[in-house]
C-alpha cells in the first residue's frame, strides 16, 4: 500500500541526484504527483503503509518529531488536499533535514520505499526498506519492523526471487501476529500467497488468500478484499476453473473502481483479458488488455505495462500475425530487462522462444529457452511456465537428434 507522501519522499531521497531532480524537473514531478493522487494509499497493493495508513501517516511522526517537523508535515497534508504537488515536495525536503528519532525515520523510509516501488525502482525501494528496518530495530518498534519486512517480501517477489520473498514474508507474518496487527497480517498472508502461486503451489496459495480475505472482511478493508479476490481468481484460473476465476476478477474490479484504485483496475482488467484469451475470445481479450495498458500507463506501473505487452503479443500470435506478436514480445522483454525484473525476463524469453519454435527457427528458440530456464532455476520458480520451457527444450533436443540421425 502506498501513500501520497511517497511521492514527496521519492523526490526527497537522500542522494544529491534526487534533490537535483526535484529542482530541475519540477514539471515531471508535478505530473507524477497527479498520477499518485489517483492511486496512492493503494488499498489492494502488496505494500504496507507506515503508522495507521492515513494519507500522511503521522502516528510516530507527530508523537516523536520536533514541533517544526510536525508543522511541515501538517502543511504538506494541507498542500496535498490542494493538489499542490510542488509545495508538498519542498515541504518534505525540509522536513527530511530535521533530526528525527528512529520511530519517525522508519515511517519516512517506508513511505520513501513505497514511492520507488510504485515506479518499479526496486533497488531504491529495497534500500529505503532496509533503512526502515534498521530504524525500527533501533527503536524496538515491532509494527514498522513488520511493515518493512513485508515490503521487502514484495520487492523480492516482484523481482522473482521467491526464496528470499518467502523468508521475509514469514518473518513479517510472525511479527504482525505477535503485535496483533490484523491489517499487516492480511498483507503478509497475501504476499506469501503470491509467492506460493508463482511456485505453482496452488493449495498453499489458496489457503493464504482465503485467510487474508477473512481478515479483510472482518476489519472492513475494502482495498484488501479487492486484492484478495483478484489473487483467488488467479488461483482458480491456474486450476482451470474459469467461471470461479471470472467471479472473483469481476468482484475485484468492482471494488477497485469503487475506491478509484488504478493499479488494481489495471491488474483486474489484465486478468479478465487472460480469462477471455483462455476461452478463445481474442477480440474481448484484446479489448481488456488495451484498457489495462491505458490504466497502467496512466499510473506509471511499468512492470504491469511489460506484462500487458506480452499478453498482446500472445493475442497476435494466436491470430497468426507473427510479426506483430514478435514486436510486442520484444517490447515486453525490453521493459523487464530495463527494470531488472527477472521473472518478467524469463517469461518473455519463454514467449519469444516458443514463437521462434513456431517459425522453425530452432537454434534461436533453443538459445532463448535456455536463457529462460536458467533464470527460472536461479530464482526458484516452479510451475507451468518453467515446465513449458523444459518440455520445449526436450522437443528441440529430440528434433535435433532425429535430424542428425537422418543425415548419418
Amino acid at each position: 500500500m502506498e501513500t501520497f507522501l511517497g511521492i514527496g519522499i521519492t523526490a526527497v531521497g537522500v542522494t544529491s541526484g534526487l534533490i537535483t531532480l526535484v529542482k530541475t524537473a519540477s514539471a515531471l514531478l508535478r505530473w507524477r504527483a497527479r498520477q499518485y493522487l489517483t492511486r496512492l494509499q493503494a488499498p489492494g497493493s502488496a505494500l504496507e503503509p507506515p503508522g495507521d495508513g492515513r494519507p500522511l501517516s503521522t502516528a510516530a511522526l507527530e508523537k516523536n518529531t520536533t514541533a517544526a517537523a510536525r508543522r511541515l508535515l501538517r502543511e504538506a497534508l494541507e498542500a496535498q488536499h490542494r493538489d499542490s504537488a510542488g509545495q508538498v515536495i519542498q515541504l518534505l525536503l525540509t522536513a527530511y533535514d530535521i533530526d528525527m528519532p528512529p520511530e519517525a525515520k522508519a515511517e519516512l523510509h517506508i513511505l520513501a520505499g513505497n514511492g520507488f516501488f510504485i515506479h518499479s525502482e526496486y533497488g531504491e525501494a529495497e534500500g529505503h526498506y532496509r533503512r526502515a528496518l534498521r530504524a525500527a530495530e533501533e527503536a524496538g518498534e515491532k509494527q514498522n519492523l513488520g511493515r518493512a519486512l513485508s515490503n521487502l517480501c514484495a520487492v523480492y517477489w516482484r523481482r522473482g526471487d521467491l526464496d528470499q520473498a518467502e523468508e521475509y514474508g514469514k518473518r513479517a507474518l510472525a511479527l504482525h501476529q505477535d503485535t496483533g496487527n490484523r491489517l499487516g497480517e492480511s498483507k503478509a498472508l497475501g504476499n506469501l500467497g503470491l509467492v506460493y502461486a508463482d511456485r505453482g503451489d496452488l493449495d498453499q496459495a489458496e489457503e493464504h488468500h482465503k485467510k487474508a480475505l477473512s481478515i479483510d472482511e472482518e476489519i472492513g478493508s475494502t482495498g484488501g478484499q479487492e486484492a484478495d479476490h483478484g489473487n483467488l481468481g488467479l488461483v482458480y484460473f491456474a486450476r482451470g476453473d474459469l467461471d470461479k476465476a471470472e467471479e472473483h476478477f469481476l468482484k475485484a474490479l468492482a471494488l477497485a473502481e469503487q475506491t478509484g484504485y488504478l493499479l488494481g483496475q489495471g491488474e483486474d482488467l489484465h486478468n479478465l483479458g487472460d480469462l477471455c484469451f483462455r476461452r478463445g475470445d481474442l477480440d474481448q481479450a484484446e479489448a481488456y488488455y488495451q484498457r489495462a495498458l491505458s490504466v497502467n500507463e496512466e499510473c506509471g506501473h511499468r512492470v504491469a505495462e511489460g506484462e500487458v505487452f506480452g499478453s498482446l503479443g500472445d493475442v497476435y500470435l494466436e491470430r497468426g500475425d507473427v510479426g506483430k506478436a514478435r514486436e510486442f514480445h520484444e517490447k515486453a522483454y525490453a521493459v523487464h530487462d530495463q527494470l531488472g525484473h527477472r521473472l518478467g525476463q524469463a517469461n518473455q524469453l519463454r514467449r519469444l522462444g516458443l514463437l521462434e519454435m513456431r517459425c522453425g527457427e530452432d537454434m534461436t528458440a533453443r538459445e532463448l529457452l535456455q536463457r529462460a530456464a536458467q533464470i527460472y532455476k536461479a530464482i526458484g520458480a516452479r510451475g507451468r511456465d518453467p515446465e513449458t520451457v523444459r518440455r520445449a527444450l526436450a522437443d528441440l533436443k529430440s528434433t535435433a537428434a532425429k535430424v542428425r540421425k537422418s543425415k548419418s
